[in-house]
């Protein structure tokens, strides 16, 4: 779970900056919540690309490691339990391996594991 200094570190800044609150909402509030702030681009990201939420909202675009990696920081915010998957699978051509080729979040929702795919 989240630590007090960071959940309350996001929440504030979601309320005073963004003036859109993240506090209690559902896990399907939080991906349209992720979608008015987060838009998808095939652009050129910044090197080194950002990984934590605050870094990512004020980016503000983003493939899906950005939006994996906020989805999951709301969700720790919102007292979920969450991790992100990575794809390290493989061409059919096994010279060629794709490592990271996607990143997606699976959030602990009735007892069981969920995929949720934010981008």
């Amino acid at each position: 779970m989240a630590t007090p200094e960071y959940r309350a570190e996001l929440i504030n800044f979601a309320d005073s900056v963004l003036h859109d609150s993240i506090e209690n909402l559902d896990w399907k509030e939080l991906l349209d919540w992720e979608h008015r702030h987060l838009k998808y681009t095939r652009e050129e990201l910044p090197n080194p690309r950002a990984e934590l939420p605050i870094q990512i909202i004020h980016q503000s675009k983003g493939r899906c490691g950005e939006f994996a990696l906020l989805y999951n920081g709301l969700l720790l915010a919102n007292g979920y339990k969450s991790r992100i998957v990575i794809d390290c699978s493989t061409l059919k051509d096994k010279s060629k391996k794709v490592a990271g080729d996607h990143v997606w979040v699976e959030v602990f929702i009735n007892n069981c594991w969920v995929h949720v795919d934010p981008h």
